[in-house]
């Protein structure tokens, strides 16, 4: 896992733009560092990342996002939670807890936002019965992220 970080850092850092990185920064109010990245040169970078030949086992996901969520830079966890979003089709029950400590650490809602509507929205429509639980719990969890994916989670429901 250290390995495949290792080198995707050095793919996201041979394209980085400072000045891109500065701007970015800038607009997060300076919450974290960055590579430089827009979306599309950051997609195409990582695309051989995502193949599924290369993706590692879901098993290792945990282990994987935390290394990511560890990094400074927020490609890394733009990454990570595209990353998360191919295994959506074999959501299990116990990704949830993940999807909580992503949602609770390095908080932002340019994560959150996706997190809450590609993730958890997703995990509910297999999970369902576990939906009340978890939005009761977030709604008084005192977390405004955790608060704010009580009401994103639904996005995409449309009339469901």
């Amino acid at each position: 896992m250290q390995q495949y970080v290792k080198v995707l850092g050095k793919e996201f850092k041979h394209k980085s733009d400072l000045e891109i990185a500065v701007q970015q920064k800038a607009y997060m109010r300076n919450q974290f560092e960055y590579f430089g990245l827009k979306t599309v040169t950051r997609r195409a970078v990582q695309k051989p990342f995502l193949v599924k030949e290369h993706l590692p086992l879901h098993s290792e996901l945990k282990d994987l996002i935390k290394i990511l969520w560890n990094k400074p830079e927020r490609e890394f966890q733009y990454f990570g939670q595209e990353l998360v979003f191919k295994y959506i089709k074999n959501v299990q029950p116990i990704d949830m807890a993940l999807y909580e400590y992503m949602v609770t650490h390095k908080s932002w809602w340019d994560t959150v936002d996706f997190i809450a509507v590609k993730l958890m929205g997703a995990f509910f429509k297999v999970y369902p019965e576990q939906r009340e639980e978890y939005v009761d719990k977030w709604l008084h969890s005192g977390n405004i992220w955790l608060q704010r994916c009580a009401l994103l989670f639904q996005l995409k429901y449309k009339t469901k």
